[in-house]
């Protein structure tokens, strides 16, 4: 799942998990976000920091409290480059924090590396 308000990068990210044959689930408002979630139990969510209405940060720790979603694997994306915020970001619940712009291939090692760290997502 990709919790992305820019729908460009939401659909570029959605089509390179797509191309390596997965499926993708794309939110562009992330007060729907939990809902999807719950909906489509995602293998691994992929979610900007930067989001409208609820801050990136806030979502990952909601996430992390519901009981049926604690446990998917959460790829913070974010073109912030500070180390305070990727430390708030990894204690907010993220497995991962990983900054813009970054490739195709960077993405879904990302991805296979918080998932299962051995399905072949390239």
């Amino acid at each position: 799942m990709v919790v992305e308000d820019e729908p460009l990068h939401q659909k570029l990210f959605a089509a390179w998990i797509e191309q390596a044959g997965h499926q993708a689930i794309g939110v562009l408002d992330p007060r729907k976000a939990e809902l999807a979630m719950l909906q489509h139990l995602p293998d691994v969510a992929i979610i900007d920091l930067h989001l409208p209405h609820i801050d990136g940060l806030k979502l990952i720790a909601l996430l992390r409290r519901c009981p049926e979603l604690s446990a998917i694997p959460i790829i913070a994306v974010t073109v912030l480059t500070d180390e305070y915020d990727e430390r708030n970001c990894l204690l907010a619940g993220a497995d991962m924090y990983v900054t813009k712009p970054f490739s195709r291939a960077e993405l879904l090692a990302h991805i296979q590396h918080v998932a299962t760290g051995r399905a072949s997502l390239a």
